[in-house]
């Protein structure tokens, strides 16, 4: 047996990755210390020690991670790292880029998220100095900002995500947002839908493209980058088509890049091919710019918006009250409302 294990050990592998415990070393004062192994060409093993700070001084953990960093470079060839990334950085550098499947709008509110709500408290920070009590305390800040459940949880998310990608990097040995919880928050508004003396009241008040504008929102449910992303060929006898949505002047896929065909009333049909008549221009779009380009979101439907409550008197009308208003006046089961919602 000893001749059959002598034999093996001239060709067995190397354990080429090593974790050494440090332990206290010395009387006056103690020390940090541990050991480990390196092989040279020849296959030949040589011993090294190292210390890691005062025990005073050093935590077991401050000093077990510089311990790894070192047997890690020492045995395993990798060059050293020069600076530690911060926060934003890994969440520029590493996390972003590797979501290659987001959508456009999908990364875009990513973005808003982590420079908003993100970046000013936590962007500056090293991620080794990040630990689960001062990610927790964010979020209980954020909470106390009356920030809603779904941006806060959105923010868990991405801290998690963009840690574990840290921790393959091996930039940390555990993920400080592992174990995040979500704070008590304030209750979710539920967004209510329009009487029909609302709807009534807003038909009447608005004429022309505005008009048009809402008509088609509340009786197809569509969403308002979906509405100003129709184009005159999504326009078919008692249909029409949705297949595109409308961010930041570009066109992309719906938020569930799926396209669908909605059912509207002969009147909305009449109405949209009379615009499209009386229209001077030839723009694709229903609902173009001066030059025929995408409307932005937050320019031209926000004014919109602002004239149609004073003009109505509802104070809290906005483009969600559309879809539910949709929701509520369809004579459906859940399934089809789903579908005509474009619900995934």
């Amino acid at each position: 047996m000893k001749c059959i294990l002598s034999r093996l050990g001239a060709t067995m592998p190397r354990f080429k990755y090593q974790q050494p415990k440090v332990y206290r070393c010395g009387k006056r004062p103690q020390v940090w210390r541990a050991d480990w192994y390196v092989y040279d060409t020849d296959n030949r093993r040589k011993h090294r020690t190292g210390t890691f700070g005062p025990t005073a001084a050093t935590s077991r953990a401050i000093a077990q991670q510089a311990c790894n960093e070192r047997v890690q470079t020492e045995t395993s060839q990798t060059p050293p790292k020069t600076a530690v990334p911060t926060l934003s950085q890994l969440l520029t550098d590493v996390y972003l880029p590797l979501k290659v499947r987001w959508s456009r709008n999908t990364r875009l509110n990513m973005r808003a998220c982590i420079r908003k709500f993100i970046e000013p408290a936590l962007g500056a920070m090293p991620i080794t100095q990040l630990n689960r009590v001062t990610l927790q305390k964010h979020l209980i800040v954020l909470a106390e900002q009356s920030v809603c459940l779904t941006t806060i949880e959105r923010v868990r998310m991405i801290l998690h995500a963009a840690l574990d990608e840290a921790l393959e990097n091996d930039y940390l040995n555990r993920n400080p947002a592992r174990k995040l919880e979500i704070p008590p928050t304030r209750p979710r508004k539920e967004t209510r839908s329009l009487t029909e003396q609302e709807v009534s009241r807003l038909f009447g008040c608005l004429s022309g493209e505005e008009r048009l504008f809402f008509r088609i929102m509340i009786l197809t449910g569509a969403r308002l980058g979906e509405v100003l992303a129709l184009k005159r060929d999504d326009l078919t006898p008692g249909f029409l088509r949705i297949d595109q949505s409308a961010m930041r002047r570009e066109l992309g896929p719906t938020k569930t890049r799926k396209s669908r065909t909605v059912a509207i009333p002969q009147a909305l049909e009449v109405e949209i091919r009379h615009w499209l008549e009386i229209r001077l221009d030839s723009w694709p779009l229903l609902f173009p710019t001066r030059s025929g380009g995408v409307r932005q979101q937050n320019h031209w439907p926000a004014r919109l918006l602002k004239r149609a409550r004073g003009a109505t008197g509802i104070s809290d009308l906005n483009y969600r009250m559309c879809r539910a208003t949709c929701a509520t006046l369809l004579d459906a089961d859940i399934a089809d409302v789903q579908a005509v919602l474009g619900h995934a």
